[in-house]
């Protein structure tokens, strides 16, 4: 089966293979690597050319949260034939994100009105005692902040807004 991982501005293609239980043929253009994975709850060992790797993950509606060597990671995941993922639309020169799973705003980067950098820092989400950052996919002004430090938040909420440098308005 064909998948399509995207993290951020990365994006990989895979063919993966089920040879029986949790053991997958993984292959990634030329490379091709024999993968056994063990699941305890949450947590995953994972045995990869003769290294092993230990990691914390969880499936999401459109991915998987996973936290390895203490940073934490969201990865969009879409299997061959499968609906493309909702593109990212700008309304009226702004772009609104919103949050990926359920959790709590822990804390808050930037203020409205302030200019943002694509990749900048916004706010921080904590979810199952991991900090996820929330970024700008554009260069722009933070125009709104939905949340609050505190707030308790529902995956697809709304959570900020960014007026687009270079957007049609």
């Amino acid at each position: 089966m064909k998948y399509e991982v995207k993290m951020e501005d990365q994006k990989w293609d895979f063919q993966i293979e089920r040879l029986n239980g949790l053991h997958f043929k993984v292959q990634q253009g030329d490379k091709e690597w024999e993968i056994h994975l063990e699941r305890h709850g949450e947590l995953y060992s994972m045995l990869c050319e003769k290294h092993s790797y230990v990691f914390i993950g969880e499936k999401r509606e459109k991915g998987a949260l996973i936290q390895f060597e203490g940073k934490h990671y969201f990865f969009q995941v879409r299997r061959e034939g499968e609906e493309q993922q909702e593109e990212v639309q700008i309304i009226d020169g702004k772009y609104r994100e919103k949050a990926p799973m359920p959790g709590l705003v822990k804390e808050i980067k930037k203020q409205p009105s302030t200019a943002v950098e694509k990749g900048e820092t916004i706010l921080v989400l904590e979810a199952m005692k991991m900090e996820l950052e929330m970024k700008s996919p554009f260069e722009g002004v933070l125009s709104q902040l939905f949340v609050q430090p505190g707030a308790s938040i529902q995956g697809g909420d709304a959570l900020f807004e960014i007026k687009v440098t270079g957007a049609d308005a």
